[in-house]
């Protein structure tokens, strides 16, 4: 048996412009100064009141209590279609998910709710055997998503690739003995996965199975 992990926000999800928009909403609505587009993106991944706090800068519970409830209400006025999968990304899913032996996973930030419905905007919720969000789990770069997935699939570190975008899923990946890959299509610059400790990278979505492959094999030849 063998797990691919992926997170979701510009890994397989095309969110970037949505979760910058959402945030402008939200500063706009407590009456705050935005962070630059920059700020916005580099911190996607964090769980939201973790995120809402590095990106405001403000450790503040009131302040970051009411970010999160406009950030929600946001989030919740969004209609289907402004959190497209990536070109490509179908095709892969469909591919890992015929493959003898493979279990897919979801670690992201995003909560459960919100996951479910960009799952079920979708069309992809039959894919994955495990999904890990910060509601069960402390946030990225944390291992714990990723063990509590390699746990309810049944497989070790040495069986589990972790897919992401950012930072955080990359040293959450270290942090749990798991190899990875980092994808220069999301919302932080490949040269920071690959500076993160990223065990790959990859710059189009056609390349990806192959590099699993690589990195499974790698594995049961070693």
């Amino acid at each position: 048996m063998s797990l691919v992990v992926f997170d979701m926000d510009g890994t397989l999800i095309d969110s970037g412009a949505e979760i910058t928009a959402r945030v402008f909403k939200a500063f706009a609505a407590v009456g705050l100064a935005a962070p630059s587009e920059q700020v916005i993106r580099a911190n996607v991944g964090l769980s939201l009141p973790i995120y809402l706090s590095a990106v405001s800068g403000s450790d503040d519970p009131e302040v970051i209590s009411a970010l999160f409830d406009a950030y929600r209400a946001a989030a919740a006025a969004s209609l289907p279609g402004q959190m497209p999968m990536f070109d490509g990304a179908r095709a892969l899913l469909d591919r890992l998910k015929a493959r003898p032996g493979m279990q897919l996973a979801v670690a992201t930030g995003k909560g459960r709710a919100g996951l479910d419905k960009t799952l079920a905007q979708n069309d992809m919720a039959h894919y994955f055997t495990s999904l890990q969000t910060p509601d069960n789990n402390p946030s990225k770069p944390h291992p714990g998503m990723l063990h509590s997935a390699m746990d309810e699939c049944g497989v070790g570190p040495g069986e589990t690739v972790m897919i992401g975008d950012a930072v955080f899923d990359i040293q959450m990946a270290n942090a749990a003995g798991v190899r990875s890959i980092g994808v220069a299509w999301g919302l932080q610059p490949v040269a920071a996965l690959v500076a993160a400790g990223a065990t790959a990278t990859v710059d189009r979505f056609n390349a990806l199975y192959d590099r699993i492959d690589q990195l499974l094999e790698e594995k049961t030849h070693a």
